[in-house]
């Protein structure tokens, strides 16, 4: 390599009696833009794929899974909220309405039940925090998505 001359997009330096070489990567072609490169070559970067291409879009991040309120609800949450929701679909029968509205059957020695509210529909009935902490999975839905 002459020092007089480096090759292009090179930077040399002298630092202490060494050659110090900081690589200012010549410039990759990602679309229509250059972008560097760090491994000094002009190699183009490939693109991501479109997430969909991938992986199935409903697919949740690590840590999380499909709740499963209904087989066809695919809201990311934590593996313990899947619990909590199993056991209330388990229990859906002690609270629902026996006149077939959309009431919650209460009992005195019970907190008070309401719908969850898990999807459009969704009969099974909870306690008023547990319906909150659906409200809050619904919202938190597409962060949780391995593609969002």
């Amino acid at each position: 390599m002459n020092i007089d001359h480096p090759p292009p997009r090179m930077l040399v330096r002298a630092l202490t009696g060494a050659l110090l070489v900081l690589a200012m990567a010549g410039p990759s072609v990602a679309g229509d833009e250059i972008v560097p490169n760090r491994r000094g070559a002009d190699q183009p970067i490939k693109p991501k794929p479109p997430c969909a291409a991938v992986m199935n879009p409903a697919a949740c991040k690590p840590g999380y899974v499909w709740r499963l309120a209904r087989p066809e609800d695919l809201v990311c949450v934590t593996p313990k909220a899947r619990e909590r929701t199993k056991l209330e679909n388990a229990d859906a029968p002690d609270y629902a309405a026996v006149d077939g509205s959309n009431n919650c059957r209460q009992r005195p020695e019970d907190p008070p039940y309401v719908l969850r509210n898990a999807f459009p529909g969704d009969q099974v009935c909870v306690t008023l925090g547990a319906s909150w902490l659906v409200r809050d999975e619904n919202r938190a839905a597409a962060s949780n998505r391995a593609c969002n």
